[in-house]
């Protein structure tokens, strides 16, 4: 069953779509949800939630991607509950966002789509391995010694190409008036 007749099946409000959807992206879901909450049962309620709320979106909502849909409300569930869990406690995540901080202006100066469409194009640009990288890290926030493991590269390899990535990227932001 592909993307379309799922998306199909949540209109007609068929609840036997879930469980599709489960098997086809609970794990990678799962994973982003505990890249961020690095608790495995944390995940899961993350990923729980996610179809809930994607079952009370969908319709109105039609994504294009029902991965993506599904990754990003997965993700910013996590994202949720990562600050209301550890308001005082400093972890991987945090390392994460202030690394992409610098690169990245603040929300008043452009919409969020149009920023999602600007990084969408700089990643269109790099290499697919830059990309898994900037991905794993930015997206999934996945520590720097996973992606070495994951891609078989050298931490510091991974270090190094984040760096210029994030040099690039705001670079291309700057061009584009986003960033000042």
């Amino acid at each position: 069953m592909n993307d379309n007749e799922m998306i199909s099946l949540l209109f007609d409000r068929s609840e036997s779509v879930i469980s599709e959807i489960e098997k086809r992206y609970k794990k990678q879901c799962i994973r982003v949800a505990r890249n961020i909450l690095r608790n495995e049962q944390d995940a899961e309620e993350c990923f729980n939630d996610a179809l809930f709320k994607l079952w009370n979106t969908v319709p109105p909502k039609e994504p294009r991607s029902l991965f993506a849909y599904l990754s990003v409300i997965t993700r910013n569930i996590a994202l949720d509950r990562y600050k209301y869990l550890s308001a005082d406690i400093r972890k991987e995540t945090d390392l994460v966002f202030e690394e992409i901080e610098n690169c990245i202006p603040s929300n008043d100066n452009f919409e969020e789509n149009e920023l999602a469409e600007i990084i969408n194009e700089f990643l269109r640009d790099e290499e697919s391995e830059n990309r898994k990288i900037f991905l794993l890290r930015y997206y999934e926030a996945t520590s720097l010694s996973e992606i070495s493991k994951i891609l078989s590269l050298p931490e510091t390899s991974v270090k190094m190409r984040l760096s210029r990535m994030k040099k690039r990227l705001k670079k291309s932001l700057i061009k584009k008036g986003v960033y000042k």
